[in-house]
């Protein structure tokens, strides 16, 4: 019951935040670009591994090999 009660509530907070989320997307989005060369050397600190929008078809682990063998 609760969560009927707090379902417009919640759509509504949803219809407001969303062009702010937008506009925080499309100043990350820039800001990556524009200094992306500022960014190569973090890359090769920080390992980010989880990309949401790429789909892998073969195990990691062949990969990973390959560059524990160039370290």
């Amino acid at each position: 019951m609760l969560l009927l009660l707090a379902g417009p509530f919640l759509g509504l907070a949803y219809a407001i935040f969303l062009p702010f989320i937008g506009i925080a997307m499309f100043v990350m989005l820039l800001c990556r670009k524009l200094f992306a060369v500022g960014f190569e050397g973090f890359q090769k600190v920080a390992i980010f591994t989880w990309a949401p929008c790429e789909a892998y078809f073969v195990r990691k682990t062949k990969g990973m090999k390959k560059e524990k063998k160039e370290k």
